[in-house]
């Protein structure tokens, strides 16, 4: 069965001081989905998110929104956003 988990985590780097990781490795999900990631992609680093694959899309306006999608399993395509440059950009949709 694949395990599937979202998490609104109020900025990466809050939920790391939180625990995140520790709740990640017994939850065990197949994919993670996580909203208000709020950070670079450079912050996103692999001793949060070791041994899963990383799609994510911060947005435009730095310290916003920022939406990723975890998997265990290689994603074969990524899309981001819906086609409208007004959502687009925004770092909600991936």
């Amino acid at each position: 069965m694949l395990r599937i988990a979202t998490h609104n985590v109020n900025g990466i780097r809050a939920a790391t001081r939180r625990g995140i990781a520790g709740w990640l490795e017994k939850r065990d999900p197949d994919v993670l989905c996580l909203q208000e990631v709020r950070a670079k992609r450079e912050h996103i680093t692999d001793d949060v998110f070791g041994g899963y694959h990383v799609a994510y899309h911060e947005g435009h306006q730095p310290g916003r929104a920022g939406v990723a999608v975890l998997s265990k399993t290689p994603p074969t395509d990524v899309r981001v956003g819906f086609g409208s440059a007004e959502f687009d950009r925004e770092g909600r949709y991936i």
